[in-house]
């Protein structure tokens, strides 16, 4: 074997390295930001289903505050009628 060959086996490692390398690095990264991504959707979704069930509380004691103030105002209509 000659030198030339050594230093061309050399290089095509070193390109094969420098390649493969990053590829590894942005496959990692990637297959961790779809886990984060997935854990967020679900998180979302379950905080989209708390929150439309707090909403649905406070529209139910609305229609029962409106009810007892429609009531109160029309005693107060009668008291004023006497």
């Amino acid at each position: 074997m000659t030198w030339e060959i050594v230093v061309g086996i050399i290089a095509l490692f070193s390109f094969g390295v420098a390649i493969v390398k990053p590829i590894v690095s942005l496959t990692n990264a990637i297959t961790l930001l779809n886990a984060n991504c997935e854990a967020l959707a679900k998180e979302f979704s379950k905080f989209d289903e708390d929150n439309h069930d707090s909403h649905k509380r406070l529209w139910d004691h609305n229609k029962g505050q409106d009810e007892i103030l429609r009531e109160h105002g029309q005693r107060l209509h009668d008291l004023d009628g006497k």
